[in-house]
């Protein structure tokens, strides 16, 4: 009876973070500033504002950029498989 509680208690902590990430999903922005961006990619600002000229983006005006979503999702794959 005991596995059975455990078992029960560890599919609620499973179901409750797939929520969780699924509202993080429907809540999150497919187009990203450079400080949202850096978030995204859990990178110090610093650092993020220099490698923004290598990565993924489109200006809005001469010094401001949007990134999207997917981009920097794809780019940051395919830096995991360079390394």
């Amino acid at each position: 009876m005991g596995r059975e509680a455990t078992a029960t208690e560890i599919a609620t902590a499973i179901a409750e973070r797939l929520e969780e990430h699924a509202e993080q999903l429907r809540t999150s922005r497919e187009l990203m500033d450079a400080r949202e961006a850096a978030e995204f990619l859990r990178l110090p600002y610093s650092e993020f504002k220099r490698i923004a000229p290598s990565l993924p983006r489109h200006p809005l005006t001469a010094r401001r950029y949007v990134y999207h979503r997917s981009e920097l999702l794809a780019w940051a794959l395919s830096r995991s498989e360079e390394i």
